[in-house]
């Protein structure tokens, strides 16, 4: 039966989480883990895989660009690739993380900016933020930013401001204006006190949610960093966060299985949804008419979201058993292997 693992250090623990299934931006397309070492690219409500690549090394994190058709990941050995979802063509495959100047630079996440012309990809430890251009597959925007905790999540403006959140696992979150992005200038730093495994910014540019493992969600006004009054409660550690296309709901999800949509102006809990196990990502898909529900069991859920908030019953579940990447609901690594299960 799985082992589960003792002994990791606190952070390395929220790191495991990493590895979570994740939509793109337009809603329509899903890259999950089917084992540590295999990701696949599905279409929300389709069962066959449009693209599947399997490497020797555990795949670390991955993104898909806003339209779903360009597929990013990273390896363990501090390689990175890109791929086209349409012909499974690969465009690059790269070393480059392994050319920080304080050691090779293991990907802890990685995320497209809105309009696609971007890729940024942050690492562990004295870690690099590096921001490549997808035009000119393997040329990077500019110099690497060097910071002094490993990242967790990177989130872009969706805006013409084309600015970019990092945060990190103390807590701290940096707005960096760009291009090009500079860590000189006195640019926001907001801060929760514990590590923020996901972050995301609303439609419209003007705020950014982030989930913590202080069994809270947070949201802030991006330009000026301020607080919105409403915190958004769980019980326990919050794992993700993701906007409705209109940016009027927040949708949470957390270790303790809670999904839940919030009304952002208000904070009032519009629908709650509970899960047998801990949710590693929730997200909107399809318009919102759709949720994609990543949990650490490994099942991977789409319910039907009908206008007004409530949720209906589960669609055919297509995308059900396909995640074998499991995790304890401390967040340690527990089966990486379907024949594990």
């Amino acid at each position: 039966g799985p082992v589960q693992r003792h002994g990791a250090p606190a952070e390395a623990k929220h790191r495991r989480m990493i590895a979570r299934p994740r939509l793109s931006a337009d809603g329509s397309t899903l890259v999950v883990w089917e084992d540590a070492r295999t990701v696949a690219v599905y279409a929300v409500g389709e069962d066959e895989a449009r693209l599947t690549c399997k490497r020797s090394m555990a795949i670390r994190c991955a993104a898909l660009s806003p339209d779903g058709r360009a597929l990013a990941f990273a390896t363990e050995d501090a390689v990175w690739e890109a791929r086209n979802v349409a012909d499974q063509r690969q465009w690059l495959r790269s070393t480059a993380l392994c050319e920080s100047p304080h050691g090779p630079g293991l990907a802890m996440c990685m995320e497209f900016s809105a309009d696609g012309a971007r890729l940024a990809i942050g690492t562990d430890g004295w870690c690099t933020l590096s921001i490549w251009r997808t035009e000119k597959w393997g040329e990077a925007l500019q110099p690497p930013l060097v910071q002094a905790h490993g990242m967790a999540d990177l989130c872009f403006v969706p805006n013409a401001a084309r600015a970019l959140w990092a945060a990190d696992w103390i807590g701290q979150c940096r707005r960096y204006d760009a291009p090009p992005y500079n860590t000189l200038v006195g640019l926001p730093v907001v801060s929760v006190f514990a590590p923020v495994p996901d972050c995301a910014v609303s439609p419209d540019g003007e705020w950014l949610a982030l989930a913590s493992w202080n069994r809270t969600a947070t949201v802030f006004h991006q330009r000026e960093s301020t607080p919105h009054p409403q915190v958004l409660k769980h019980t326990g550690e919050v794992t993700s966060v993701d906007w409705s296309p209109d940016g009027r709901r927040l949708l949470t999800g957390s270790a303790a299985g809670e999904v839940i949509i919030w009304d952002r102006v208000t904070g009032r809990r519009m629908f709650s949804w509970p899960q047998e196990a801990g949710v590693v990502q929730a997200a909107f898909a399809l318009g919102g008419s759709r949720i994609v529900i990543a949990r650490m069991d490994g099942l991977v859920r789409v319910r039907e979201v009908h206008p007004g908030g409530p949720v209906g019953a589960d669609l055919p579940n297509k995308l059900e058993a396909l995640s074998g990447y499991r995790l304890g609901n401390d967040g340690q690594l527990i089966v990486t292997e379907p024949e594990s299960q």
